[in-house]
């Protein structure tokens, strides 16, 4: 292996991951902003993923939803997703996803 190589990749790593823009994949905002693809956003459940970041594109995305879980999920269910249940596996974002889509089909989104 080429150590200075492999040092190299690591920097290059380093300095994007702590850009604080890492949720941009590289892109600037005036590029987000021309996106205009419909998009649905999640708020972040957890620590590695800062609420900030689907804030900030829900923001730049033109035509975005930025996902509210209160208007899908009670009080109780609140709680637990934000206990760090791992909503993605249970499959309970699936009703929200599957709105979102049917009303991009349907010109509402």
């Amino acid at each position: 292996m080429d150590t200075d190589h492999f040092s190299s990749i690591l920097t290059k790593w380093g300095e994007w991951l702590t850009t604080g823009r890492i949720f941009m994949a590289r892109l600037e905002d005036d590029d987000v902003r021309g996106i205009t693809k419909s998009a649905l956003i999640f708020l972040s459940l957890d620590d590695g993923h800062p609420m900030y970041m689907s804030e900030r594109l829900h923001s730049l995305l033109p035509n975005s939803e930025l996902v509210d879980y209160a208007n899908w999920f009670n009080p109780d269910e609140l709680t637990g997703l934000e206990e760090g249940l791992d909503f993605h596996k249970k499959a309970v974002i699936a009703p929200i996803i599957d709105d979102f889509i049917q009303r991009v089909e349907k010109g509402e989104a």
